[in-house]
């Protein structure tokens, strides 16, 4: 890397995770939810993104891991676009991902939340847990839901992979990496086809009807 693209932002690579590094980086999420006195009942976990993730942190810490669904506004546009943004050149996909981040879009976009009937969370302990945080909405907005099913709100913790923005780190409370990440799982890795396969393998046993 130049002297120029490690002074400006702008020009550094995004950061590339690994689905070798998962594990560790699991591990130093855990140790950083242990620092800081916490330990869960349940690991509540948002679909699809967090999926390879949450089993690494449950098989750590021994918890049961329970889904979440959290729809957000314009997620089925990126979708499709998703195969064409794959075959930019690394650069490219790099200046879009500063682009979005820089609109401040996902401030505004609308989240619905699902979480199955079947799961009683009532008077337990809650570690809910996201891949990345970039403005904190999705993971309020499942806080909010976690709460609504009959947890208190002192024992709720929110903990994801990546935060950020400032915004994020604000708004959950543990993370391990400080930048936007290109995780196995994103659109644009190239490793997706193989964290899907995974993932696929770990699928939850029951999902919403609608959302």
């Amino acid at each position: 890397m130049s002297a120029l693209a490690s002074e400006n932002p702008e020009l550094r690579a995004t950061p590339v995770v690994r689905l070798a590094q998962l594990p560790a980086l699991a591990h130093q999420l855990v140790e950083r939810v242990r620092a800081g006195g916490f330990e869960p009942d349940v690991i509540v976990y948002i679909e699809t993104g967090a999926r390879l993730l949450a089993h690494e942190v449950a098989a750590a810490m021994g918890r049961p891991l329970t889904p979440m669904w959290v729809r957000r506004g314009g997620h089925g546009v990126k979708a499709m676009l998703a195969p064409l943004v794959a075959r930019l050149p690394v650069a490219m996909r790099d200046w879009l991902r500063r682009v979005e981040e820089r609109s401040g879009l996902h401030r505004h976009t609308r989240r619905t939340a699902e979480l199955p009937a079947e799961i009683s969370l009532g008077g337990q302990c809650v570690l809910l847990l996201d891949d990345a945080a970039d403005t904190g909405r999705t993971i309020a907005v499942a806080r909010e839901l976690v709460i609504a099913r009959g947890v208190a709100p002192s024992d709720v913790r929110t903990a994801v992979l990546a935060a950020t923005t400032l915004e994020a780190k604000a708004a959950v409370d543990f993370f391990v990496l400080e930048r936007n990440c290109r995780m196995p799982w994103s659109a644009d890795s190239d490793e997706r086809t193989e964290a899907a396969a995974r993932a696929a393998s770990l699928i939850p046993s029951h999902a919403p009807r609608t959302l």
